[in-house]
This record gives C-alpha cells, sequence and structure tokens, in this order.
C-alpha cells in the first residue's frame, strides 16, 4: 500500500524542513503515529516547486483490503462524506436561537486506489453514481469507478466558511445523515480466491511483493524482532510453515517469551513435529504457568500419547469459574481417550444441569457426544437446542453436523454443514466434515474436502481418527 498526502503552504514548509531530518527511527516514529493498520516500509517528503509545497508518501503492508462475512468480501471508499456531521447541541433553550460555526475556509482531496490481481473477475461495484451537494456548510463531491480491476474513489471537501442559522439545523442534520449512508463498495462473488488455496499448491508467485516489503524492512534492522515476527504470521496464514519456522526461530533468538515460544508450537504442530511442539509449550508453561498454557500442553502430551502425564497437568491448575469449567472439559476429554467416555459426558452433563440454557455447555455435550459416539441419539435433542439458543454459530452447527453423521441422517448432517461454512468458509474442520459426509453418502468427491482439509491443518487426521474416523 502507498499513501501520499499532498500540502501547501506553512504546513508544508515545515514538511519539507522535516525531509533532510529523517532517519529511520523518526521514519518509524511518523509510521507509528500515522498508521496503526500498517506495517511501515518507507517514508519520503517529496518537495514541490518551492516549499510551499509538499508530498508525503508512506509505503508499507495492510493485513487486507477487503473485509469477508462469510463467503462474499467487499472493500469500501474513503468515506470522508462521514467527517461531515452536524448535531449541534441545543437542548438548552437559552442556546435555541445561536448560530452555528462552520470554521474557516478550506478544502481537502482525498482519492483511493486499489490495483486487483489478474485471474478473477466477479466483482460488483454498488453506490458509484456521482456525488455534489452542500450539507452543513461545506460541499462534497466524490467520483467512483472500477474498470479492468482497477477501483477509484475521488472526494473533495470544502469547508465554505461563514455561519449556519438555527431555522436550518432540522434540514443540515438530515442531509448530513443522508450523506454518511451514501457508501460506495466493490463486492466479491462467492468464488473469489481465498488464501487457503495456497496450502495445495497454489503459484505463490502472487505473493512475491509481500515477501521483498518484508525482507526489505528486516535487511533495514535485522536485529529487530517485529519484521520477523509479522512474516512470520503472514507465511503461516499463507500456508508456508516452514519459511514460518525459520522467522519464529529468530524471533525466539532475539526475545524468547512465553508467548513467542506458544506461537512457535503452533508451526511445530503444522509440520507435525509433536516433540517440538511440546517442548515449545513446555517453555511457554515454565516462564508463564497460567491455566490455558497448562491445557495447551496436555493436548499437546495426549497427540504424543502420555494421557497420565496430561491428567497430572489438569488436576494441578485451578482458578475462577471459567477456568474450572475448561478444566473440567478438559479432564472429561481425557476420560474419553482412556475409554470412559460415558464418564466423561456424565461430568459435562452435571456442569449443564447448573445453566441448561447456555448454549456454550450445551455445545460442549454435543461435540462430546458426536466425537466420541456416545449416547449419540439423545445428542441430537441437546444439538438442536444448543443451536436454536446461539443463534448464528458455525462451530455449533459443525457439532450438530456430526451429530447427524453419528446417527446416520446424512442429508440434515450436510444441511448444516453447508451452512456452518457458509458462515465461515475457512473453518478447515467443517471442510474434513463436509468431506466425511459427502464420503458416507456415496459421493466420491468428498475426498477432496478430505485433501483439502488435511492441506490446511495436518493434525486433524490424528484426531479424527482418535474419534474413530477412518481417515
Amino acid at each position: 500500500m502507498t499513501f501520499k498526502m499532498k500540502y501547501w503552504g506553512a504546513t508544508a514548509a515545515q514538511w519539507n524542513a522535516e525531509a533532510e531530518k529523517l532517519d529511520e527511527e523518526s521514519k518509524k516514529q511518523i509510521g507509528r503515529n500515522s498508521s496503526s493498520e500498517m506495517t511501515l516500509v518507507d517514508i519520503d517528503i517529496v518537495s514541490g516547486e518551492d516549499d510551499s509545497e509538499a508530498t508525503f508518501v508512506m509505503s508499507g503492508i495492510i493485513e487486507g483490503t477487503f473485509d469477508f462475512d462469510g463467503a462474499k468480501g467487499e472493500v469500501a471508499g474513503p468515506m470522508a462524506a462521514k467527517q461531515i456531521t452536524f448535531a449541534p447541541n441545543r437542548s438548552r433553550k437559552e442556546w435555541r436561537d445561536l448560530p452555528v460555526s462552520v470554521g474557516a475556509s478550506s478544502s481537502a482531496a482525498y482519492s483511493m486506489t486499489i490495483t486487483l490481481p489478474d485471474g478473477f473477475d466477479g466483482y460488483e461495484l454498488t453506490g458509484s453514481d456521482p456525488i455534489d451537494v452542500e450539507v452543513a456548510g461545506q460541499r462534497y463531491t466524490r467520483q467512483t469507478s472500477f474498470d479492468d480491476r482497477v477501483f477509484q474513489v475521488s472526494e473533495i471537501v470544502t469547508t465554505q466558511g461563514g455561519e449556519i442559522l438555527p431555522e436550518a439545523f432540522r434540514e443540515e442534520r438530515r442531509k448530513a445523515a443522508s450523506l454518511a449512508r451514501q457508501e460506495t463498495k466493490l463486492t466479491t462473488s462467492d468464488d473469489v480466491p481465498r488464501r487457503w488455496r495456497f496450502a495445495r499448491g497454489a503459484d505463490r508467485s502472487v505473493l512475491e511483493p509481500l515477501e521483498a516489503a518484508y525482507a526489505e524492512l528486516i535487511d533495514k534492522d535485522p536485529d529487530d524482532k517485529d519484521p520477523y515476527l509479522r512474516r512470520a504470521g503472514f507465511r503461516y496464514v499463507t500456508y508456508d510453515w516452514a519459511g514460518s519456522l525459520e522467522d519464529m526461530n529468530k524471533v525466539i533468538e532475539l526475545e524468547a517469551t512465553a508467548e513467542y515460544y506458544g506461537q512457535r508450537s503452533s508451526v511445530h504442530s503444522q509440520l507435525l513435529d509433536l516433540e517440538a511442539n511440546k517442548a515449545d509449550l513446555e517453555e511457554a508453561y515454565a516462564l508463564d504457568p497460567t491455566p490455558w498454557r497448562a491445557i495447551d500442553l496436555a493436548n499437546a502430551m495426549v497427540d504424543l500419547g502420555d494421557y497420565s502425564g496430561a491428567r497430572e497437568i489438569i488436576e494441578y491448575e485451578d482458578g475462577d469459574e471459567d477456568v474450572r469449567q475448561s478444566l473440567t472439559l478438559a479432564l472429561a476429554g481425557l476420560d474419553a481417550i482412556e475409554g470412559r467416555a460415558s464418564e466423561g459426558l456424565a461430568t459435562i452433563n452435571e456442569m449443564l444441569a447448573d445453566d441448561p440454557n447456555d448454549s456454550g455447555l450445551l455445545n460442549e455435550v454435543c461435540w462430546f457426544s458426536g466425537t466420541w459416539n456416545v449416547a449419540v441419539s439423545d445428542g441430537i435433542s441437546v444439538c438442536t437446542k444448543a443451536v436454536e439458543n446461539s443463534g448464528k454459530s458455525s462451530s455449533i452447527l459443525d457439532s450438530r453436523a456430526l451429530i447427524y453423521l453419528r446417527n446416520g441422517m446424512f442429508d440434515q448432517a450436510m444441511a448444516d454443514i453447508d451452512a456452518a461454512l457458509e458462515l465461515e468458509p475457512d473453518q478447515t474442520a467443517s471442510v474434513l466434515l463436509r468431506g466425511l459426509i459427502r464420503l458416507e453418502q456415496g459421493d466420491k468427491g468428498g475426498q477432496a474436502d478430505v485433501d483439502d482439509a488435511l492441506a490446511r491443518e495436518p493434525l486433524l487426521a490424528t484426531r479424527y481418527r482418535r474419534w474413530g474416523f477412518d481417515l
């Protein structure tokens, strides 16, 4: 992303004077003050024909341009119109006849250009009509276009100065509220390529500009952990786990904390290095011995078959009501692993009896019954109550889909898992479950879902086999 601001007059002269003093530390400070959403790569101040003109240029990395709700993504244009508000406080009678000062005359122009990658054309632009209105003493204009994968929005806000008289308050409030609603948006279709395609070996060349930007950041200060940490996260979510591990190794070399050991353990888990996963979680627990880290470590020990060690760690911990509930659930899971699934389910049902409408506990009963294949016929009513009490919850729909599968109700299972994935298409375990349901229905294409899910999260195979599924 490149962010530009052009200044004229005294402000421009100040920026031009600062240009000669810019070093890497001052650039970082400007970046921190200017944007909390951008990982700063570089800053430059470009002088105009004289000191009365300056352009501030900041380049960096942002996590994502599109916001996704389910399968669809959207990006909204820069809405400078939202800055045009009109809500004068005239709640006291003696204030009623006072006019509102608009402020000194000024003008500001805003523009945004997003160039989208090749290979996908499923975009729809809404709210593209030109706007030219006067609201609350300000004139606002907007032009929007989308052509050849380039989305552009240009806005100008001109403050005209003067005052707004009381008799115009009502109309100006209405006009300001109306303008604020007139957003322009670019929306994707449901089949837009998403990041998990890289788990199945999609061409990573589209990511090369981001890799280059992170490399530039690291070259500027090789002893700063933050660029390594950010690149590790970027590589992790794009399924380059080997690269992510290299970066997390460097992060811990520079600053070894419980948080970073915990993050690196997740990378080891994806690489199926379960011993290294456990070792990092042991180090994290030693540095920060919280119940949550104990549960993480116990789960790693379970993956290695050390059930007694996992139980010992969980039984040692204590805490408030939420902590005790999580510890109890972990112990119920250990009961099931050791062949006592009915006892584990009874333990969870005891907690549910104290709060029978708690959607979270209802889901725990539903999920436990489905995973351990215990009391599955009774589980249908519990799962349905969990769905009804939760509103839209992809995880609870996934749990009920599993119960339906265990009961041989394949159509109902498919309906729930489709609904779950419509809400959260990145819910990898649901992709796996959809594959299992399809295979039970005789749809051999379900194997593609299974393969896709295991490419995204390989350790799922171990856990689903533990629950009796043939993978």
